[in-house]
């Protein structure tokens, strides 16, 4: 079976994107879209992409697409991941899924009620640890997983109009690093009750540091830090009853 998919910005990570694409079975590129039709021409001439767009209403409503993969940034996905649905085309999209639980919530329904399938584009969830993790986790090695911390942050030199600290763009920690951690514990301990979050706002408005307690039925803690201006450890840690895990 072969996979067509439509590339919505022509930027690095959607370079690694069809990098990738290159070693799935079925899967075709058939299209690129772009605000800009220069910068879809090129990025179509460097991956030898057939069909070229200078918006993203064109690339969706392309025929030859089945799947649009979507790398705009953050701020945009909603409106892109809409336009793809409402035009009938399957959809992953680059992480974070949406800037908010709304944004969430409205992508969702509209996949739902039109049948098609949508995703995050969270590549960490597929690494072969956390596959490892997850089968020592069903098969019972560590007991009953209580605990989760985990964190990701590293050093990035402020810059006002980078979309790290640009909260026009999507920026801040929680949004582009803190949502490693957050699917980390989604992953091992579902859906939280309640969530007791603190954070540090910089200069630009976006949020530089953050802390979240997630809390879950029967007493299961999750535990995640992110941050822009300091350096974490990257690690994380699920400690169960019977013993405890280290990433």
């Amino acid at each position: 079976m072969t996979t067509r998919w439509g590339i919505a910005a022509p930027g690095g990570i959607a370079a690694q994107f069809v990098d990738g694409l290159a070693l799935v079975d079925g899967a075709v590129v058939a299209a690129v879209g772009s605000r800009s039709k220069e910068r879809a021409d090129a990025f179509g001439d460097r991956f030898d992409i057939p069909n070229r767009h200078g918006s993203y209403d064109d690339l969706v409503a392309d025929p030859t697409v089945d799947v649009v993969y979507v790398a705009t940034p953050h701020a945009q996905h909603e409106a892109v991941v809409l336009s793809a649905l409402e035009a009938g085309k399957h959809v992953l999209c680059e992480k974070p899924f949406a800037l908010n639980a709304s944004q969430a919530k409205r992508m969702a329904e509209t996949a739902r009620a039109r049948g098609l399938f949508a995703m995050e584009a969270l590549w960490s969830r597929f690494l072969p640890a956390y596959r490892v993790v997850a089968d020592l986790i069903a098969e019972g090695r560590i007991g009953e997983p209580l605990l989760v911390e985990a964190d990701f942050g590293f050093r990035v030199p402020l810059m006002p109009e980078h979309r790290l600290f640009d909260l026009a763009q999507g920026g801040g920690a929680l949004l582009d690093l803190g949502i490693y951690p957050l699917q980390l514990c989604s992953m091992v301990l579902g859906t939280p009750d309640s969530v007791v979050a603190e954070g540090h706002v910089g200069s630009t408005g976006a949020d530089e540091q953050v802390a979240a307690v997630l809390h879950h039925e029967g007493g299961r803690l999750g535990v995640v830090k992110a941050a822009t201006r300091i350096g974490l450890a990257c690690t994380a840690r699920i400690a169960g009853t019977d013993g405890w895990i280290e990433l």
